[in-house]
């Protein structure tokens, strides 16, 4: 208990503290040097842990954004400061303290202090939770530059990654090694990709291994599962990954296409072959992650049959028939995939107000801000907009794909399912989930409409925004009425979503008044998602 209040008292220091710099420990810095994203090198559960950290400019001012974990009380927080070049080099914090090197804060009177530095290689940290333990944080490896090509070999997340593409600043990644052994799917069955367990696992607790600033940089991908070219076994439907397996297609457009996939040969008994072993072997043998041996490596095609899966032996062919998808309490070797940025930014936080830059810093780490909302915050946002950002935040709400959460939920396809004006996947899985009805519901087996380029009001924010977290699990039911001076203003149907959303802390409104009918902006989505506390609503 003592040490959860030093804890949180530390927080009201670096939160309420006056400035106090010491000329003595003050050391000359260029604060342009520690731009960019920053993630923790050194975690101690007893101590503050900066989990994450970005330095940016915004009016020619340096903010730094922080997300603080106190493992030891199951708590979270995040903050934002303002450092200061003064023109002798010194730095101006408010509440913090700028030294040479951790050694130099040894004399400080931490009680008060945040102590700071930087050695050129390292932010480091010193907090006042003794004994003298500085903690560092060290710049996130950037997203490789434009410049990469296919067939280099980067690191990224901890691992080392072969670039099989690159286009539209994005570049496609294969790990160089395998990452593990596990099974497609844990019970042998019929299965697609879609339902497997590996795919659950690799968007799941694989893809929250990654940093908050590396997860940020994973596009979402639609998947395309073609059923087996040489054998017909069913691939199931397309999906919509963050990471996933190379199909038997994929492999041979990037591994080598010696023509064997088309024209199909046949083995000297004058049977057709079933699988491809050609001159390009050798660019798909696999090293294990732990040794230096060849495997078998898992992927995502069905094999011979609905409970088997195509793969890659160890001497590089492409087994059409495959394996069974449960091959022992091991596994196989697999090797995941993902398209990532290369160098492109989360959009210049410049177009947004001051007041909502946390929260945008906090939903890009969260992964809930789709790529093309990133930037021009402050202009309004549509309802295609609106709609991919609520799916995107009910997966990381849920840590699950939507196509898994849809799958799972056995969400069956409604009479008329689809928009005549749009066939956006996201749309239509927020549809499903009951997010949205459309502009015009589709009805008697007829589309309807939705119309993605309109714009959204306060008062149909807040109906999406309470039917997202109905979606998750929570009781939406008779809220407390909302006590805005305009409710008269507010259509009938829209009553209990502005309740909801302002009983839960989720929308407010200003000078006592919703303003129902007024429009609203991308920064004031994103902030209002990233006020939902998914897992203290009502019946979660």
């Amino acid at each position: 208990m003592k040490r959860t209040k030093k804890v949180l008292a530390l927080v009201l220091c670096l939160a309420l503290a006056s400035a106090f710099v010491p000329a003595a420990f003050a050391a000359p810095v260029n604060l342009d040097d520690v731009l960019g994203e920053w993630e923790t090198q050194r975690a101690d559960p007893k101590l503050l842990d900066i989990v994450y950290m970005r330095v940016y400019k915004e009016s020619g001012e340096y903010k730094v954004y922080l997300e603080n974990a106190f493992p030891a009380v199951a708590q979270k927080l995040s903050s934002i400061y303002t450092w200061t070049a003064r023109p002798d080099g010194t730095i101006y914090q408010s509440g913090g303290v700028w030294v040479d090197a951790p050694s130099a804060a040894s004399n400080i009177n931490l009680a008060n202090e945040m102590v700071w530095g930087f050695d050129g290689t390292y932010i480091f940290g010193v907090d006042e939770l003794g004994p003298f333990e500085p903690y560092y944080v060290r710049k996130s490896a950037p997203a490789p530059s434009p410049s990469v090509k296919v067939g280099d070999v980067i690191p990224f997340g901890g691992y080392d990654w072969r670039v099989l593409d690159v286009k539209d600043g994005k570049a496609l990644i294969i790990s160089d090694r395998t990452v593990g052994t596990k099974n497609y799917h844990e019970v042998n069955e019929t299965v697609t990709w879609e339902n497997c367990d590996l795919r659950k696992y690799l968007n799941g607790e694989f893809y929250n291994s990654f940093s908050a600033a590396d997860r940020a940089k994973i596009a979402e991908t639609k998947v395309v599962n073609n059923n087996n070219p040489w054998l017909g076994t069913n691939g199931g439907n397309d999906t919509n990954d963050k990471i996933f397996l190379l199909n038997i297609e994929e492999a041979v457009k990037y591994f080598g296409d010696s023509g064997q996939l088309t024209n199909r040969p046949t083995g000297a008994n004058g049977r057709a072959v079933t699988s491809i072993d050609d001159e390009y072997n050798a660019a798909r043998i696999a090293i294990s992650w732990n040794s230096n041996t060849a495997v078998t490596w898992t992927l995502r095609s069905s094999g011979q049959s609905g409970g088997t899966v195509a793969n890659v032996s160890e001497k590089g062919h492409i087994s059409f028939g495959g394996g069974t998808v449960r091959v022992g309490s091991g596994g196989r070797h697999f090797r995941p995939a993902m398209w990532i940025t290369v160098g492109a930014s989360s959009g210049s936080l410049d177009s947004a107000a001051a007041w909502a830059v946390p929260h945008i810093e906090s939903g890009l780490a969260k992964g809930f801000i789709p790529a093309d909302i990133q930037g021009s915050y402050g202009a309004n946002i549509t309802r295609g907009e609106f709609c991919r950002m609520a799916v995107k935040w009910v997966e990381y709400a849920l840590n699950k794909p939507i196509g898994v959460i849809v799958a799972e939920r056995g969400l069956p396809e409604r009479a008329g399912h689809t928009f005549s004006d749009t066939a956006d996947a996201s749309i239509l899985a927020a549809y499903k989930l009951g997010v949205t009805g459309g502009s015009v519901a589709p009805a008697d087996g007829k589309p309807g409409q939705f119309n993605p380029s309109g714009q959204i009001t306060r008062q149909e924010a807040a109906v999406m925004i309470t039917n997202t977290c109905k979606a998750i699990g929570a009781n939406v039911s008779n809220p407390p009425a909302a006590d805005f001076g305009d409710m008269s203003a507010a259509a009938s149907w829209a009553h209990p979503g502005i309740s909801f959303v302002r009983a839960n802390g989720i929308m407010s409104g200003s000078g006592g008044n919703f303003n129902p009918t007024g429009l609203y902006t991308r920064q004031e989505s994103i902030t209002t998602f990233n006020n939902i506390k998914h897992n203290e609503l009502p019946g979660r």
